[in-house]
C-alpha cells in the first residue's frame, strides 16, 4: 500500500534518500558501498543488481529482445532502443545552452560542448597534438606515425652522415629565416624544433 501512499519509511543514512521497502533500501547502500554481489561467469564483472548482470549477459549471448519496429534493429536493452528510435522521429532532447543546438544523445551534446569550451582531451602521443573528438585524433595518429616511421633514420650513422651533408644548406638558410631550435630534430636536414608538433609539419614539406 505504500506505493499508492507515497509512504517512504526507510531513508539512507548516508545521502538521505527514503524507499517504500527495506529491500529497495538493501539495494540503494550498494551505491555507497561499492559491493557487487552479482558476478559474471563469463568474465568476472560484478553488479549491484541482479538485473543489471541479466542485461550484462547478453553481450556475451547475442541476446537482442529490443526490436525497432521502424527498421526491424534490435538492441539489448530498452533504453538503446529508445535512443534509437529518435533517428526516426527526429526528436532531439539535449540542447546547447550556449548556441540551441540540439542533439538525440546525452553524449553528442557533451561533445559539441567542447566547441565552446575548447577542450581538447585526446591528445596525439607522437606530435602531442590535442583533439576534441577521439575519432578524429585516431585518425591523426595513423598519419603521424607514419610520417615519423618514414623519415626516422636507419642507424645513427646514417643521422650523422645526413648532418654533414646538409649543413652548409642549413647555416646558409638560418641567415635567410628564424630557425625554431629546440629537441626534436628533422632527420633529413638536421633542422631542430622546439615541439614535436611542429617537426611534423617541417616533415611533410619534405615528403
Amino acid at each position: 500500500m505504500r506505493k499508492h501512499s507515497g509512504e517512504r519509511p526507510h531513508e539512507c543514512s548516508e545521502c538521505g534518500k527514503a524507499f517504500s521497502q527495506a529491500g529497495s533500501l538493501a539495494k540503494h547502500m550498494r551505491v555507497h558501498s561499492g559491493e557487487r554481489p552479482y558476478k559474471c561467469t563469463t568474465c568476472g564483472r560484478g553488479f549491484s543488481e541482479s538485473g543489471h548482470l541479466a542485461v550484462h549477459m547478453r553481450v556475451h549471448s547475442g541476446e537482442r529482445p529490443y526490436e525497432c519496429s521502424t527498421c526491424g534493429k534490435a538492441f539489448s536493452t530498452s533504453g538503446n532502443l529508445a535512443v534509437h528510435m529518435r533517428v526516426h522521429s527526429g526528436e532531439r532532447p539535449y540542447k546547447c545552452s550556449t548556441c540551441g543546438k540540439a542533439f538525440s544523445q546525452s553524449s553528442h551534446l557533451a561533445t559539441h560542448m567542447r566547441v565552446h569550451s575548447g577542450e581538447r582531451p585526446y591528445e596525439c602521443p607522437t606530435c602531442g597534438k590535442a583533439f576534441s573528438v577521439s575519432s578524429n585524433r585516431t585518425k591523426h595518429v595513423g598519419g603521424c606515425k607514419e610520417i615519423a616511421k618514414r623519415q626516422a633514420p636507419e642507424s645513427d650513422t646514417e643521422s650523422d652522415s645526413s648532418e654533414s651533408d646538409f649543413s652548409e644548406s642549413n647555416t646558409a638558410k638560418s641567415n635567410s629565416m628564424p630557425v625554431d631550435m629546440g629537441p626534436h630534430k628533422c632527420w633529413t636536414c638536421g633542422e631542430a624544433f622546439s615541439t614535436m608538433g611542429n617537426l611534423i609539419v617541417h616533415l611533410r614539406a619534405h615528403n
